[in-house]
């Protein structure tokens, strides 16, 4: 929620207010103010006259101009309605005294007489299309809101739209159009035989008991899968799942081994990782070894696909680095106003045990914190 003035050092007045698909407000009036705030105008001054209309859209968190301009002739010019396409494009119609009110494309280009004219006019979609207060200029991801610019990997892509996050990838290559990256997609020819040994990239080895017909194993990298809902996907910043297929016929047991970024697991809870596997609409410990000094960690199961590495979840730990503290507190404003990153898992962060994450989870684990409140509740 938010609540704001909008004005200069004179009288201005709101007339009409529309709402984006983001959640961006646009608003049009009038105003008296020759200093009315201004953001990527389409006009900057004043023009004349007791008052001009004025046109602005505010960010989702209503914490910024995204764009603000005056729009008039000589004249007294008022904004009366406004509305918004699924573009981002404005629509407003007001009336004017002006003879000289900025004509574009018009289907009437004169002022008409009498006290005034009406005015119709649209604005092209502003140059933050995702609203997350970030200019499409030098947003790493102009078509999703990610206010925090997260690019993982550096390759000038922001996670949230990047088709691999976890390898650089600048080029976003995609062969097979899937919308998975090709440095995200790996395979292997895998032999028939007993005791079948491949690699999946350099940090994912399989190990089959039995292939009774040969074919090729598969893996893609998505940060995107089944919700876990007792533990935390790991690195918690950006869950990794090794999803794996093959169409080689096999029996008995699978051993798959991942060597993991040491440096993207927090040490106090790295001798609690676990490898859980999804089979059956349901996660599953299958860890069989942890070496924490190489870091591999390996599990057997009997089917594949996917895989994550994970943690025990802690109720109020919503950014999953193994601590309940003021950052928590961020994480969960950040998540609910300023379209950051959800908790992982998310009922990490209802710690008042509500079924949902809003401000009162806010409030409570504040109130444990730093007020001796009640203890969290996680659902």
């Amino acid at each position: 929620m938010y609540s704001t003035y909008l004005g200069g050092n004179n009288y201005d007045v709101c007339r009409a207010i529309a709402v984006d698909t983001a959640g961006c407000a646009y608003l049009t009036g009038f105003t008296y103010s020759s200093d009315f705030p201004i953001q990527s105008p389409y006009d900057s001054s004043f023009n004349g006259g007791n008052y001009d209309a004025f046109v602005a859209k505010l960010s989702v968190s209503g914490g910024a101009l995204v764009y603000s301009t005056y729009l008039g002739g000589g004249g007294n010019d008022d904004g009366l309605g406004i509305a918004v396409d699924n573009a981002g494009c404005a629509y407003l119609s007001g009336s004017t005294r002006s003879s000289d009110f900025p004509m574009q494309n018009p289907n009437d280009g004169s002022f008409n007489g009498g006290d005034c004219d009406a005015f119709v006019t649209k604005l092209s979609a502003s140059n933050d299309a995702d609203g997350d207060e970030v200019l499409d200029s030098v947003d790493n991801c102009p078509a999703e809101p990610n206010p925090d610019q997260s690019d993982t990997e550096q390759d000038g892509i922001g996670d949230v739209c990047d088709n691999c996050p976890t390898m650089s990838n600048p080029d976003q290559a995609d062969s097979d159009q899937n919308g998975i990256g090709n440095a995200c997609t790996f395979s292997s020819s895998t032999p028939e035989g007993n005791n079948v040994n491949i690699d999946l990239g350099s940090n994912v080895h399989l190990f089959f008991d039995h292939v009774n017909q040969s074919g090729t194993t598969v893996m893609t990298i998505t940060i995107t899968g089944p919700i876990a809902t007792s533990f935390i996907i790991v690195p918690y910043n950006q869950p990794t799942y090794y999803n794996i297929t093959t169409d080689a016929l096999f029996t008995d047991s699978i051993e798959i081994c991942i060597n993991y970024n040491q440096s993207a697991i927090n040490s106090q809870i790295e001798p609690n990782l676990k490898m859980q596997h999804y089979a059956g609409d349901m996660w599953t410990d299958i860890t069989i070894s942890l070496d924490t000094v190489t870091n591999l960690i390996c599990g057997k199961t009997t089917s594949l696909s996917p895989f994550v590495l994970a943690v025990p979840s802690i109720c109020g730990d919503a950014n999953g680095n193994g601590a309940v503290n003021i950052l928590d507190v961020s994480f969960i404003i950040n998540y609910l106003y300023k379209h950051g990153p959800a908790p992982n898992p998310l009922q990490s962060a209802d710690v008042n045990h509500s079924g949902g994450v809003n401000i009162l989870d806010v409030s409570y684990l504040i109130n444990y914190l730093y007020k001796q409140g009640p203890a969290l509740n996680c659902p």
